[in-house]
């Protein structure tokens, strides 16, 4: 009786769960329908967040070219006192860092979003070229001058 007893409350309850483990289509879709709902807004977040990373970055790299065309200036400036000869030689020296740096700020403000990746991968070289240009500018005159 007993043993029977717990056979019949067995087969009750392993039915039941069943039933209520099982979600119907409806209930599926709707749960699959929010996690879509979730995944927009996800990647959303994301893209907002990469959209303003790329603008700070191009807002910092502007005051860097801007400060890299102070220093120019301020070799043109002091060219200004030098003895003819070497004059012309810094001239056209100064000139071609003008070229550069003209470039950096064209390079910079012509790039156009085109994922993440590429946007990675330009950042990298647009650095790698921006140390360059600006030790370069920093030894200038230690280079003229040896």
């Amino acid at each position: 009786m007993k043993n029977s007893i717990i056979l019949l409350s067995v087969l009750t309850f392993l039915p039941a769960s069943f039933m209520v483990n099982c979600d119907t289509p409806r209930q599926k879709l709707e749960r699959e329908e929010a996690n879509v709902s979730e995944a927009k807004k996800d990647l959303a977040q994301a893209k907002l967040e990469y959209q303003k990373e790329m603008a700070t970055y191009k807002l910092e790299a502007n005051k860097m070219i801007k400060s890299n065309r102070e220093k120019i200036n301020t070799f043109k400036d002091r060219i200004k006192n030098e003895k003819e000869d070497l004059k012309t030689n810094l001239t056209s020296k100064v000139e071609l860092l003008e070229e550069k740096n003209d470039q950096m700020k064209e390079k910079l403000s012509e790039y156009k979003d085109s994922g993440e990746e590429n946007w990675n991968q330009f950042k990298k070289n647009f650095n790698d070229e921006m140390k360059s240009f600006s030790d370069s500018l920093n030894h200038f005159f230690d280079d003229v001058t040896s």
